[in-house]
This record gives structure tokens, sequence and C-alpha cells, in this order.
């Protein structure tokens, strides 16, 4: 159960709708694949904190550290894809998963073929652990 007023979500992948009380829709998820895929590619937290205070002032209005700047081997197409998914902004993020998928697939298979080709068609059962 749940008061109103009340935050509800892990804070450092919340969105900056979530934290401000405006409405939420599915894009609110988007910023959150966003986050996990910053922190998968960099190591560390978009918005890293502790403290309440200083973790919603951060994600409301201030910015990443670029994940280009973070992992500068990384490949730019795959930085503006997780960029896109992190827009302040929902309007200017991806209108569905899907849509960031297809743009992952894509990298992966200019990157790897093969191993895009696997993500692709198999399950998430077959894949190896």
């Amino acid at each position: 159960l749940t008061l109103h007023g009340n935050i509800v979500g892990t804070m450092n992948y919340m969105s900056p709708e979530q934290i401000t009380g405006q409405p939420i829709d599915h894009r609110s998820d988007i910023f959150a694949v966003g986050l996990v895929l910053y922190e998968l590619f960099s190591y560390c937290q978009a918005f890293p904190g502790s403290n309440l205070a200083t973790l919603t002032y951060r994600i409301v209005h201030g910015q990443a550290e670029p994940l280009r700047e973070v992992e500068p081997t990384l490949d730019a197409e795959l930085c503006a894809v997780v960029d896109r998914a992190m827009a302040r902004d929902p309007a200017d993020r991806y209108p569905h998963l899907e849509a960031v998928r297809t743009d992952l697939l894509r990298i992966a298979a200019r990157l790897s073929p093969t191993e895009a080709a696997a993500l692709a068609t198999e399950g998430p059962s077959s894949r190896p652990e």
C-alpha cells in the first residue's frame, strides 16, 4: 500500500516527471531503461547518490556526464541511443521500447553481425547465462 504523495520506486532510476509529480506514462520506463543502459556501458550510475535532495535535484535539473566522455571507446551511435532514452523531456525520448530495441539491434549488427543475429532470433531461455 502506498500513501498519496509518497515516492515509490528506486530514486536513481526515476524519471524527472515522476519526481516532480507530473503525469507519467511508458516513457518514464524508457528513461529508466536509458539509465540502466548508461550504467551497463559505463559501470557507474548516471545520477549517483543516496542523499534524496541531491539526487532528485540532479535528475530534475542536472545532466548526467555524457556517456561518450565516461567511456570514450563506446560507439557514438550507441551513446546517442542511451542519450535519447534518457532525455529529460518525455517527448524527446523514444516513443516505445521496440524502437530502442530496433536501434540497439541495428548497432549490434553493424558492430558484430553474428552476435546481433543470435540476439534477434533466440529467446531469453536459449541464451547462455
